[in-house]
């Protein structure tokens, strides 16, 4: 009779702790003081939505930097593309039609010489032009003309999203490309980081 009576205890006690720790678990996290819920960082998508390895962010965006709707794989192998000449292949676009490329840009009546704050450092914000793009039918995005930009860094890719979400009305994003659309929102099958 003692074994059962004891054994009675401990499942109600394990019973009690899974609860607390159930409650707790379902609460928000409480920011520090002196800070709101607002200017808590949020986490960058996990590795398990996205295609490969080199997708997983080490760090919340910084500052300035558009914040993805939701994220989602990719067929798109970021590990093949390497320049912009490599978007065409990655996104499955026909090797019969030559894929359209749009140049650079250079900010219009800006100085030669970059502007200095006063403690003299350089200051470039704002006097980027557009970065250097392709545009081909994507077999991903079911034969829709996509707008494509490869981004060797995360400035790249902050130039080519913010360009993307200028010109175009979808957007996606990888690690190294970001795709704009202007007919289907859903973009077929490209999947990857939505911002809009």
């Amino acid at each position: 009779m003692p074994c059962t009576l004891r054994a009675v205890r401990v499942g109600a006690a394990v019973l009690v702790v899974a609860g607390v720790l159930a409650g707790c678990a379902n609460r928000d996290p409480v920011p520090a003081p002196g800070t709101s819920p607002a200017a808590t960082p949020t986490p960058g998508p996990s590795a398990a939505t996205q295609s490969s390895g080199a997708d997983t962010p080490s760090a919340p965006p910084p500052p300035g930097v558009p914040v993805p709707t939701s994220t989602g794989n990719s067929p798109v192998d970021a590990d093949r593309i390497r320049s912009l000449a490599d978007l065409p292949a990655a996104f499955q676009c026909p090797s019969a039609v030559t894929p359209i490329t749009i140049p650079a840009t250079t900010p219009t009546g800006t100085a030669t010489a970059a502007p200095t704050t006063p403690t003299g450092t350089a200051t470039t914000a704002a006097r980027k032009g557009t970065p250097a793009a392709v545009v081909c039918a994507s077999r991903l995005a079911r034969d829709e003309a996509l707008y494509l930009w490869f981004c060797a860094t995360r400035e790249d890719k902050l130039a080519a999203l913010t360009a993307a979400l200028a010109t175009t009305k979808y957007v996606h994003a990888g690690p190294n490309w970001v795709a704009g659309a202007t007919i289907n929102a859903d973009m077929g099958t490209v999947g990857g980081e939505v911002y809009r």
